[in-house]
């Protein structure tokens, strides 16, 4: 039997009234909330291994933290982090404190990043969380009356030497949801443990369609979108399949989910559906599901592009971005509809920001004051750098955000992209030094006589990359698709997201463009001369982050094999 609806409600709305109102309360007093928020961090963690090295007790206000703790990327703490892979206690956080798994994610070089995920990182995001559910909650109250699907992938993916999951961080905290929230997610937790994306999908498609579901979520719309493209292509065969309790990959699935009780026959359901998309005239997932109201997904960055698709393909529906998370942590909380910006978590973690308007870097490994919260401006861009109580520490994630607006002294800011070197079109964050080790790979034959070799992003269905070589007489179109299949292989083992993203169709296969001699000579000319002439320290990016970079070369002409 289910939660009642003003029961639900109100679960929901004890969960999230304490959060919320302290988040309310910091509204007007960003400076005052932060200088708390660290000095709590500071006195949690003053007995860790890290926290003595840097005298954490010593310290008194935000600006000699700065001046003592130097700004770090995860190369800088993964020492740390590998003693924690190896058993230690007390390194970054509390030894007292509980380590769940570690967070999986791409990193610079062929290795993840493995972040701790301790149990005060499961404790905020729930807070978060439960601030973000009563916001939206309270903008769509039917939200309470049907149930979710919710796509997250698994967080035993696999495990350290002393038996410490690593996986995805979004399937741990889906098994920690409350029960009632639980019992409104459609898909069971077996479905995140299936590998292979189509016979995942078609699970996913499967458990919703026995259902009314009146949210979906996933971080990415490509995922989403895919699920709408998906039930419009294979509508027929899963109405079937649910009127007669049949599922064509069912022996593939785990022997415990095979028994689920929406792999039973339901003709009535499969009826009321056709009688619904018979009325509407449509397969829209919001004809099929007429009480389906939020889609949650990101809105900001290189995502963008997915929306009007997104749009068009479920009409209807409002979307409420989840906010700027990584598996670091949980950063912003969006409190209204159809929009990327968010306050950020002020009360949880510790912001500084560092201008990234011009070619300037974060000083990694340097100790200097950089702006708080309530010193940055509103139009422009920063990096993000924070602290936070799961052993992260003036920490350069390397993601541009943009300061969108104010409420009070608080800024909204929203996701604009990865930092210089990166590029991501569904979450892969291919880095530089990624595509750099795929082009060592390739014969010295080959770069010998081509030095100018570029990977940019380019929109499609489904996007994905091409590699930018110059034509010329010794250039073969079988070599072309040699190199392209080389560096494909290579890019798919230095980074564990781009090869998901490829395995789900999400990106397209990495693919060859030729442009004309001399094109990217006049490249370098355009940069320099936008440099102001200075040629001496231009140096020629080997990835692209920016959708539009392709228009850059003119014509070129795609290989394909």
């Amino acid at each position: 039997m289910g939660v009642p609806v003003t029961v639900l409600k109100g679960l929901v709305h004890a969960t999230g009234y304490g959060p919320s109102r302290k988040l309310e309360r910091s509204l007007g007093f960003s400076k005052a909330t932060q200088e708390k928020t660290l000095a709590d961090l500071l006195e949690r963690n003053r007995g860790t291994v890290y926290g003595k090295r840097h005298g954490f007790g010593d310290i008194r206000s935000s600006l000699e933290y700065q001046i003592r703790v130097p700004i770090q990327d995860y190369d800088g703490l993964s020492p740390e982090i590998d003693r924690i892979r190896r058993g230690d206690k007390g390194v970054l956080f509390p030894g007292c404190d509980r380590l769940h798994m570690f967070g999986l994610t791409s990193g610079t070089t062929g290795n993840p990043k493995t972040i701790p995920i301790t149990d005060r990182y499961v404790k905020r995001f729930r807070q978060t969380y439960s601030i973000w559910s009563t916001r939206i909650l309270r903008d769509h109250p039917g939200l309470v009356e049907g149930k979710y699907l919710a796509m997250y992938s698994d967080w035993r993916e696999t495990f350290t030497d002393k038996g410490v999951p690593c996986g995805a961080v979004t399937g741990l905290l889906a098994s920690l949801q409350p029960p009632w929230i639980r019992k409104r997610m459609v898909a069971p937790p077996q479905v995140s443990r299936i590998k292979d994306p189509a016979v995942k999908e078609a699970a996913v498609l499967h458990h919703a369609l026995a259902h009314e579901t009146v949210l979906w979520t996933s971080a990415n719309p490509s995922t989403l979108l895919r699920l709408a493209r998906s039930l419009a292509k294979n509508l027929d065969d899963l109405l079937r399949g649910l009127s007669d309790g049949t599922f064509p990959h069912l022996s593939e699935l785990d022997p415990a989910h095979r028994n689920h009780p929406d792999f039973r026959p339901n003709p009535e359901r499969a009826r009321l559906i056709g009688q619904r998309i018979e009325a509407g005239g449509n397969v829209f997932p919001t004809t099929i599901w007429p009480n389906l109201q939020i889609l949650s997904c990101w809105m900001g960055g290189t995502l963008t592009p997915y929306l009007s698709g997104l749009r068009s393909h479920i009409p209807g529906a409002d979307i409420r971005d989840p906010g700027l998370m990584a598996s670091e942590g949980r950063f912003t909380i969006p409190i209204d509809d159809n929009t990327a910006s968010g306050v950020p978590d002020l009360n949880s973690l510790f912001f500084e920001f560092h201008p990234a308007d011009g070619d300037e870097k974060v000083p990694i490994g340097s100790a200097e004051p950089l702006l708080l919260s309530h010193e940055v401006e509103v139009g422009k861009k920063y990096f993000l750098i924070f602290s936070c109580d799961w052993g992260l520490y003036r920490y350069h994630i390397d993601d541009i955000v943009e300061v969108t607006g104010r409420i009070g002294d608080v800024p909204l800011i929203r996701f604009v992209r990865k930092g210089s070197g990166y590029s991501s079109i569904t979450g892969e964050k291919l880095s530089e030094d990624q595509v750099v080790k795929a082009i060592e790979s390739l014969p010295d034959t080959f770069r010998n006589l081509r030095n100018d070799l570029v990977v940019a992003p380019v929109w499609g269905d489904p996007p994905g990359y091409l590699l930018f070589i110059e034509e010329g007489p010794d250039l073969s179109e079988q070599e072309c698709c040699t190199v392209g299949e080389r560096m494909e292989r290579e890019i798919r083992g230095l980074n564990c997201e781009y090869e998901a993203k490829r395995e789900s169709h999400r990106l397209q296969r990495l693919r060859v463009a030729l442009v004309q001699p001399g094109t990217f000579d006049r490249i370098k000319g355009e940069d320099i001369e936008r440099a102001g002439g200075r040629s001496e320290q231009y140096k020629l990016k080997r990835i692209q982050g920016d959708l539009e970079f392709a228009n850059r070369f003119g014509s070129y002409r795609i290989i394909e094999t």
